[in-house]
């Protein structure tokens, strides 16, 4: 820590006896010296601060200089989402992705066009297929350059991957997506002072897409109808499989349980309010149980409010999909933390011989509890709320 505190005082210019700056802020008038004093915060090299840092904020006139003058943007920077090799097995992403899909106009998908889907790509485009965000996503192939060929011989080198992966999420995952549905881009020389032609040309037409998008009038959306009395199977076989996965974790068998001071280190996270510890992540694995179990009962209604041509009936879809999800994530949130936050802090006080067994004795005990099977007899309760999501959700794409 003292290295850590050395190093913030050193760049934010603090004197010895102060503590951390809850902020901090750089101004500079030339965009060269702006980009150097910003570096030691935000860079990924030796020596940098960034892993401390928050919500980091960088605005002012830095586009690029061939960009239309009228054109502005606000970027939200996900983390690298799917370009993490430890990714490439996870079906879907966290939460907190979620609430910035909702709120988003735009989500951007980035890909190497040299290694197209080795690492998380697949599982992002999947939680975008399964919670309806495909009609705002765009499909992003960069490195276009490090392919042998012209630029169409490229863009069609990289098409072959995008067809072996939509066939694999057809055959794997039951998920039928057209590459007529992406709005596909090829950069290349991104890394270059000026971007080739071509892909200046496709940046621009992206913003601007983004931005028509953005501002164009709502869709008629048409509503589904929905028969509940078919709904326990489905939310039947999503906890099942939610509560055999945490089992596991919090079991004696050592081949399949997390180490006592991970979920230790989960346990007191649960008790700040958080989704997720590590890959210990309750919110995010019960809501991929539920959207994956429900995505038949979903994309088949049991009818239509109105007569509803196929792609009508696909763009309903995909919006109910997504207000559905968000009000998903919500209700389990305050289901698993919130609602339990006494258990959680019960849980983590704990201390001494035997406490690891209790522990995950009383996790398994709350999880249980709040996630039932559909025979038992609280079960009413939490189909209810799901009930509740659905109706929440039709109401909005009304």
């Amino acid at each position: 820590m003292s290295v850590i505190q050395g190093a913030i005082q050193r760049l934010c210019n603090t004197k010895d006896a102060e503590t951390f700056p809850e902020s901090y802020t750089i101004e500079e008038a030339g965009i060269e010296m702006f980009l150097k004093s910003l570096k030691p915060f935000l860079d990924a090299e030796e020596g940098s601060i960034s892993p401390v840092i928050e919500r980091a904020r960088v605005r002012g006139n830095i586009s690029a200089k061939w960009l239309p003058e009228n054109l502005e943007v606000v970027l939200i920077d996900g983390e690298g989402i799917g370009h993490d090799i430890k990714e490439a097995n996870k079906s879907s992403l966290s939460p907190w992705h979620l609430d910035f899909f909702y709120l988003s106009d735009a989500i951007v998908l980035v890909e190497d066009s040299e290694r197209s889907f080795i690492a998380g790509g697949k599982s992002a485009l999947l939680t975008l297929a399964r919670n309806g965000y495909l009609p705002k996503s765009i499909l992003a192939f960069s490195k276009l350059d490090k392919i042998d060929g012209e630029r169409h011989e490229q863009i069609s080198e990289v098409n072959k991957s995008l067809r072996n992966l939509l066939s694999a999420l057809s055959e794997e995952e039951g998920i039928s997506i057209a590459k007529e549905q992406l709005d596909i881009r090829y950069f290349g020389k991104m890394d270059s002072e000026v971007a080739d032609e071509g892909t200046r040309a496709e940046i621009i037409d992206l913003l601007r897409t983004i931005k028509s998008n953005a501002t164009k009038a709502k869709p008629i959306y048409a509503k589904p109808v929905y028969d509940f009395e078919l709904l326990a199977p489905f939310l039947d076989r999503a906890t099942a499989e939610f509560r055999s996965m945490w089992d596991g974790y919090l079991s004696s068998d050592l081949s399949y349980r997390k180490p006592w001071q991970t979920i230790k280190a989960f346990n007191y996270r649960m008790t700040w309010g958080q989704d997720e510890h590590k890959d210990m992540r309750p919110v995010e694995d019960l809501h991929s149980e539920l959207i994956t179990k429900l995505e038949r009962y979903i994309t088949s209604p049991t009818m239509w409010e109105q007569d509803v041509t196929a792609i009508l009936q696909q763009v309903s879809v995909d919006r109910f999909k997504q207000e559905f999800s968000i009000s998903l994530v919500q209700l389990i949130r305050e289901i698993l933390i919130f609602q339990n936050e006494q258990y959680w802090r019960k849980s983590a006080e704990l201390r001494g011989a035997g406490s690891t067994k209790e522990r995950a004795s009383l996790i398994k005990d709350l999880l249980h509890e709040t996630v039932p099977s559909m025979t038992d007899e609280h079960a009413r309760k939490f189909k209810d709320a799901i009930k509740e999501c659905f109706k929440k959700a039709l109401t909005k794409i009304s």
